[in-house]
């Protein structure tokens, strides 16, 4: 086998995937069945695990957010959106109803984006909520389950959200996004208590 020839002193390239090449590692079992993975800047990277407060979280949100929602719209739970050139994979995606079978999610078919934070709260309100706001996806919440508090994002631009708001338990808040419904977040941060 013939070893490809380097520059003396080159540095190392980082090598970046494509959507459809991180699709196809995927067919092809590179990633365990059980490990969650985002591509973010064409780069592969593992999720944070969840605890039990997570999960307690997600199983709540799941019901409550179905119950809102009722049948003039879809929830996509931990599954994989196409954010540009990037797969990422919000808790919590309320997409407007159309075929998926074909084509991933996209920001277009978004409305809401909702990420449940216990050790990730950083990263999701900056990395993340940057994306999303890049994206135009309209309304984006982050319950930081630490803070006991919701963080809703509105009004996307290139480097982020025009407002972030905190809401603490005890409050509550509209939602454009959900034709204006009044949401409580002790309802929301019920599972993560």
């Amino acid at each position: 086998m013939v070893e490809p020839e380097i520059e003396v002193g080159a540095k190392p390239q980082r090598r970046r995937f494509t959507v459809d090449e991180f699709q196809r590692m995927g067919e092809a079992g590179i990633f365990a069945p059980e490990e969650r993975v985002e591509l973010i800047s064409g780069e592969v990277f593992r999720m944070s695990p969840t605890g039990p407060r997570h999960t307690s979280a997600v199983i709540h949100l799941t019901r409550y957010l179905t119950r809102l929602l009722g049948n003039d719209l879809l929830l996509s739970v931990q599954c994989p959106m196409q954010v540009g050139a990037e797969q990422l994979v919000p808790d919590f995606a309320v997409l407007r109803p159309r075929n998926y079978r074909n084509l991933l999610p996209q920001p277009s078919d978004c409305v809401l984006l909702v990420e449940v934070a216990e050790w990730s709260i950083e990263f999701d309100t900056k990395s993340k909520a940057r994306r999303y706001a890049m994206a135009n996806i309209a309304e984006d919440w982050v319950l930081d389950l630490p803070g006991n508090r919701v963080l809703v994002h509105r009004g996307p631009e290139a480097g982020g959200y025009r407002e972030v708001a905190p809401h603490p338990r005890g409050s509550s808040f509209t939602s454009p996004a959900l034709g204006g419904a009044t949401i409580r977040v002790d309802d929301l941060l019920a599972g993560g208590a």
